[in-house]
C-alpha cells in the first residue's frame, strides 16, 4: 500500500491528466469514466487507472509536470506508474537542468522534432538572446508553433541526410509517435495518415556565421539520418546534442547503436553520456544499454 504522500501525488497527477483529457473532446466520456474509477479506488487501483490515463494522452511522454504547471511534483515510484513514464520524467528534468547550467543567455539552439514546443519554451527561458530554430514536419503542429513562438524560426520540414520529398506516417491520435517510417507503438493505432513532406540537411541550411550551442533530436528512430545530414555542422560548432535512441524506433530504420555512436564519437568528436551523468559510454557499453531497453535519452558533448 502506498503511503499518504504517494496517494496525494497520484491524485494531483490524476487531476492534471483528467484536465488534459477533457480538453480533447473526443475522449471526454472516457475521462469521466476513468475519474469514476479513481473515486472508487485505493492505491493499487489509482496506479492502474493513472497508467490508463497516461496511455490516452500520448503527449504526456513529451511534457514534464513542470511544463504544465506542477513543478513541485516529484517523479512517481516504479510501483505507481510504468517505468518508462518515470524514466522520461527524470530525463526531461535533467535536460532542463542541463540547459539551465550550460547555456549562456545568447546560446543558439535547435529543436529537431519540436512537436508541441516543450523545449522551445525552455530555449526562450534560458537563452532569450539566442537565435533558435525548430523543425516540425506535421503541418498542424508547425503552424501552432509559429503562432505560439513568433520569435523562433519554425520550419515545416524534417531534417534528414538528403534534400527533397519523403513520405511521412502521421498518427492523429498519437502524434508524438509520427515519423518518416512506421515504428513500434504503445497502443493499437486507429488512424494513420500518409503525408508527403519536405526534407533537408542541416549542413546546407544552418547559417555559416551563426554558432550552434545545443541540438535536441527527437525523431522517432530517424536520428542517424539527422546526424548524417548535420555532421559538418556538428564538427564545426561542437554543440551539446541531446538525442533519443531506443528499441522500437531506431531498429525500424535498420539503425544500430554502432551507427549513432560512430557518427557522434568518431565523426563529430563528441562523447556520449546518459542523462543520469553516466559515461562517457564506450561503443560496447552503448550497445548494451540499447539492448537492455531501459533508457532511450542521451547527451553527447565534447
Amino acid at each position: 500500500m502506498a503511503d499518504e504522500s504517494e496517494l496525494e501525488v497520484l491524485a494531483r497527477e490524476r487531476d492534471r491528466l483528467a484536465g488534459l483529457l477533457e480538453r480533447e473532446h473526443s475522449h471526454l466520456s472516457e475521462a469521466q469514466a476513468l475519474l469514476a474509477v479513481f473515486q472508487r479506488s485505493r492505491a493499487v487501483k489509482l496506479a492502474t487507472a493513472l497508467r490508463r490515463l497516461q496511455a490516452r494522452v500520448p503527449r504526456l511522454r513529451r511534457e514534464s509536470p513542470a511544463a504544465v504547471g506542477a513543478a513541485s511534483l516529484r517523479a512517481p515510484s516504479e510501483s505507481e506508474v510504468e517505468y518508462f513514464v518515470k524514466r522520461d520524467w527524470i530525463d526531461n528534468e535533467h535536460v532542463r537542468l542541463l540547459l539551465s547550467f550550460a547555456l549562456p543567455t545568447d546560446a543558439n539552439c535547435l529543436d529537431v522534432g519540436a512537436h508541441e514546443g516543450l523545449w522551445l519554451k525552455e530555449f526562450l527561458r534560458v537563452a532569450p538572446a539566442g537565435r533558435h530554430v525548430a523543425y516540425e514536419p506535421i503541418p498542424e503542429l508547425a503552424q501552432r508553433l509559429k503562432r505560439r513562438f513568433p520569435s523562433i524560426d519554425v520550419r515545416e520540414l524534417a531534417l534528414s541526410n538528403s534534400e527533397g520529398e519523403s513520405s511521412f506516417v502521421y498518427l492523429p491520435d498519437l502524434p508524438a509517435y509520427s515519423g518518416l517510417r512506421e515504428r513500434t507503438y504503445p497502443d493499437p493505432v486507429q488512424r494513420k495518415v500518409s503525408l508527403t513532406i519536405r526534407t533537408e540537411c542541416l549542413d546546407d541550411h544552418w547559417p555559416a556565421e551563426r554558432s550552434l550551442d545545443l541540438v535536441i533530436i527527437d525523431v522517432e528512430g530517424a536520428e542517424a539520418l539527422v546526424l548524417e545530414g548535420a555532421l559538418k555542422t556538428l564538427v564545426r560548432y561542437r554543440p551539446i546534442v541531446v538525442f533519443e535512441h531506443g528499441v522500437g524506433a531506431a531498429d525500424h530504420y535498420g539503425t544500430q547503436p554502432r551507427d549513432v555512436w560512430t557518427l557522434l564519437h568518431d565523426g563529430a568528436g563528441l562523447r556520449v553520456f546518459d542523462l543520469d551523468g553516466n559515461g562517457p559510454y564506450s561503443l560496447s557499453e552503448f550497445e548494451a544499454e540499447f539492448a537492455a531497453a531501459r533508457r532511450w535519452n542521451y547527451v553527447a558533448h565534447a
